[in-house]
């Protein structure tokens, strides 16, 4: 029975997954792409062949054979696994992880799939693995406790961007959308809304043209959210229990321009079947402080206000 406590997982990762599915013949008519060469002076024209990355309809094409290929290893095999566009992540008991190894690749194999086979991505099984930029901790998994954190480079390579923005540095529009969609996917792997602000102020300044300074407000906020990343805990998640959890929904509202800023909340137990409400105003010391920069919306600050009372309020029950 000890070596089924010993639970171990892997990332399995398709080698340039979208250029192993061909395009449909029907779409030869806009399959074609035009390329102005430097060295011959003129416009070349090339055919896709392949699914085109980035294409709208190329996603959803993918993930239906992702999510086919994903149900042959579980059901037909019995694998123990999830995908994510083309990364999928086993898992498996100790003594069973070379089978369960061997059995992916081979079927993935037959099928005319080719995986990424370099040493960074085809790693063994582990109580530690990477998956998406996320580390993937089940050395408490018999315990009952999964850790998951942001894989350390992926917070590193924040730091740079974040840095010559503090320095003043023109950066450009494609910098500002890389520098937004790293900062998002790094929170998701952690709990919270920490880079919400900095995500949406810069998706908004990267549409002002192809090179912006960013103001002071603005660096404070990218500064806060990397720093935030760098210092967040593993996001802990615990396996389900007998007794059923106590819901908590919560809500903000900002109308007239920050004129009227409420928040509430609805508690759910249903265990005892017990249903709890709660509404108020925000108070007017908090608003004011909130809208001193001159921002009028400020729904975001209403959302959270209450999230973090009731994390104050837990932390003094318990």
């Amino acid at each position: 029975m000890e070596e089924l406590r010993d639970l171990q997982g892997r990332a399995l990762d398709l080698k340039s997954a979208y250029k192993q599915l061909a395009r449909s013949p029907d779409d030869d008519w806009c399959s074609i792409l035009a390329v102005w060469s430097p060295e011959q002076n003129c416009v070349c024209y090339f055919e896709s062949i392949a699914l085109p990355f980035g294409a709208v309809s190329a996603v959803n094409a993918f993930n239906r054979v992702a999510r086919c290929l994903r149900l042959i290893l579980c059901r037909l095999f019995l694998l123990t696994n999830t995908s994510f566009f083309d990364d999928y992540c086993q898992l498996e008991f100790g003594p069973l992880c070379d089978s369960a190894w061997r059995t992916a690749e081979t079927v993935l194999g037959l099928l005319g799939w080719k995986l990424a086979m370099s040493e960074e991505k085809r790693t063994p099984f582990g109580k530690k693995f990477h998956m998406l930029g996320a580390v993937v901790d089940l050395t408490h998994a018999a315990q009952g406790l999964v850790q998951i954190s942001n894989k350390p480079t992926r917070v590193e390579e924040l730091l740079p961007t974040a840095q010559k923005l503090e320095l003043g540095d023109e950066i450009t529009e494609s910098q500002l959308q890389s520098l937004r969609g790293r900062l998002l996917y790094a929170a998701g792997n952690t709990f919270g809304r920490c880079t919400q602000v900095a995500v949406q102020a810069l998706g908004r300044i990267a549409r002002r043209g192809t090179k912006v300074i960013l103001d002071e407000e603005m660096v404070r906020c990218v500064r806060f959210a990397t720093k935030t990343l760098a210092e967040s805990l593993p996001r802990k998640i615990f396996s389900w229990k007998d007794e059923w959890p106590i819901l908590v929904f919560t809500d903000g509202a900002c109308e007239d321009e920050g004129a009227k800023v409420t928040h509430g909340a609805v508690l759910c137990d249903m265990a005892t079947k017990s249903f709890l409400v709660f509404g108020d105003d925000v108070p007017s010391v908090l608003v004011d402080e909130w809208t001193k920069g001159g921002k009028k919306q400020v729904i975001f600050q209403a959302e959270i206000y209450f999230q973090y009372g009731w994390q104050k309020l837990l932390g003094r029950i318990c």
